[in-house]
């Protein structure tokens, strides 16, 4: 389905319904979603609306085509990735204000935002469920992220026993046995994908333990008991989430008082320095070096080539997890950014990865407590 959202319209547009188009009242506003086999039928009736200096976008499959009415006529611009300066210049123009991107832009509509991050969780979705063999316990505890030091180091966690606990996007399960064999109580998973889940629910039976696995994604709401964990966790998993506030409230919320929070996650620098996007992979220059190739404020989402699939993933700022963290509720007892003792004693033959972890941290984890 391709979708818009349209203003300052008459009841006309209600005459598409007739045509299969789904069109709903937003107060004096309208939400449009309609099959791509007629997306001419939706620009030809649109542009002989548009008033003069004003547009209208939809979203395609891959691609956002925006339709201005200019005095010189209609202008027709496909646009990939959010990405356009021309169509960006004349949005500004047109509505006289400074924009950040058209993502941005896009993003503050509430239907848009919810269309953008529907599609960004199927497509994470799809490619769990294709490929979770290949990833089956790895990034699991006691490993806390990718060259760094692990829990057996750091003792975040603590003794665990007698705890309740969940766990954000618990993957094949072998988190949830770690705090099984250490005297875990009660376990609690949830993950987007469903092959996931059925990894984990085999490998912890095989291993003798159960867990309460639910298949759903970490924004939604779920049947999951308020007021009810001694910790929640995620182990390179919250970092996912197309709405960092809203999952960090519902954490809080199945929180008991003083209950404990910890997360890891790749490293804001990890995909700003030295990082090749398309060719998943580190890059350094022939001397050593490292290049910024993305700007460390720029939390835009961007595809990833996987295997032979996709990811979409946003790249957002350590102080954008701080302070969603203060906002549900939150106190940060510790936050780790550093490169495990074995990587930084590393000499000789090492990886590019390696070197870039011996000059910035790959992965950073942090420990708070609800208030």
């Amino acid at each position: 389905m391709y979708y818009s959202y349209v203003m300052g319209i008459d009841d006309s547009i209600l005459e598409l319904k007739k045509y299969g188009f789904v069109i709903e009242n937003d107060n004096e506003n309208y939400t449009i979603s309609f099959p791509k086999d007629k997306a001419m039928l939706w620009e030809e009736f649109i542009v002989n609306k548009l008033e003069l200096g004003y547009w209208n976008e939809y979203l395609a499959d891959d691609k956002v085509v925006f339709l201005f009415q200019l005095e010189e006529g209609i202008e027709r611009y496909e646009v990939f990735d959010f990405k356009n300066d021309e169509v960006l210049a004349l949005c500004e123009k047109l509505c006289e204000c400074k924009m950040e991107s058209l993502e941005k832009m896009l993003s503050e509509n509430w239907y848009y935002k919810k269309v953008m991050a529907d599609r960004i969780k199927s497509t994470n979705q799809t490619y769990w469920n294709e490929h979770a063999d290949l990833w089956f316990g790895t990034t699991a505890l006691p490993t806390l992220g990718v060259l760094f030091p692990t829990e057996e180091e750091l003792h975040l966690f603590g003794d665990v026993t007698g705890k309740r606990m969940l766990e954000i996007c618990c993957g094949s399960g072998h988190s949830l046995k770690y705090n099984a064999d250490r005297g875990a109580t009660e376990l609690w998973g949830i993950d987007i994908s469903q092959k996931q889940l059925e990894n984990a629910s085999a490998y912890l039976n095989e291993n003798g333990y159960s867990a309460n696995l639910i298949c759903s994604p970490m924004e939604a709401d779920m049947d999951i008991p308020k007021e009810y964990f001694d910790i929640v966790y995620s182990i390179y998993g919250v970092g996912w989430t197309t709405d960092l506030q809203g999952t960090f409230d519902k954490i809080a919320s199945y929180l008991k008082k003083d209950g404990i929070f910890i997360f890891s996650w790749h490293h804001t620098l990890n995909y700003c320095v030295g990082w090749s996007c398309d060719e998943r992979k580190d890059v350094l220059e022939s001397d050593g070096s490292l290049i910024f190739h993305k700007s460390y404020f720029d939390e835009s989402y961007f595809n990833m080539p996987v295997h032979d699939s996709k990811i979409v993933l946003c790249n957002r700022k350590i102080s954008t997890y701080i302070n969603a963290l203060a906002n549900a509720g939150f106190v940060i007892e510790q936050m780790i950014e550093q490169t495990d003792d074995a990587t930084m004693a590393a000499e000789g033959n090492i990886t590019d990865k390696e070197k870039k972890a011996k000059m910035v941290p790959i992965s950073f984890c942090i420990k708070a407590r609800k208030l």
